[in-house]
């Protein structure tokens, strides 16, 4: 099975049609970017993992999913 652990979350990385990036807010002090990836499975249901304002780890995640992905069964 495929599947991610960020921080206190597992993800499984089964059945996924397209993960996407997120960012809410508009940087501003008093709303401050939140940074988010988003797993689309095939049956359309989604799941997050929330990163904050670390866009850095979001990206790390990112290419940590896409390797997983990849990977033949």
């Amino acid at each position: 099975m495929k599947v991610i652990r960020v921080k206190n979350t597992i993800v499984s990385l089964e059945n996924v049609k397209s993960i996407e990036f997120e960012t809410h807010g508009t940087g501003a002090k008093s709303n401050p970017y939140y940074c988010n990836i988003c797993i689309i499975y095939m049956n359309d249901s989604k799941s997050w993992l929330q990163f904050e304002q670390d866009e850095k780890e979001r990206e790390k995640v990112f290419e940590e999913i896409y390797e997983i992905l990849k990977e033949k069964a």
